[in-house]
């Protein structure tokens, strides 16, 4: 099958592609958004303080 020949169908084929990698790299950014939750309720939970704080005040806590 060439671009050639079929024109129509490479240009389907390629935003096919776009779309799927676009799908496929949804959830790696979603993920990298809750981890930030994830930090917050973990730094509240070994500092012994609600989460609200954390947030309000920006505290930060190195954990080792």
């Amino acid at each position: 099958m060439s671009c050639r020949a079929y024109p129509l169908l490479c240009v389907c084929l390629g935003y096919f592609v776009l779309i799927h990698l676009q799908d496929a790299y949804l959830p790696q950014r979603l993920l990298d958004k809750l981890m930030y939750v994830y930090n917050y309720v973990e730094m509240a939970r070994v500092t012994g303080v609600p989460i609200s704080f954390l947030l309000a005040r920006g505290q930060s806590i190195k954990v080792m």
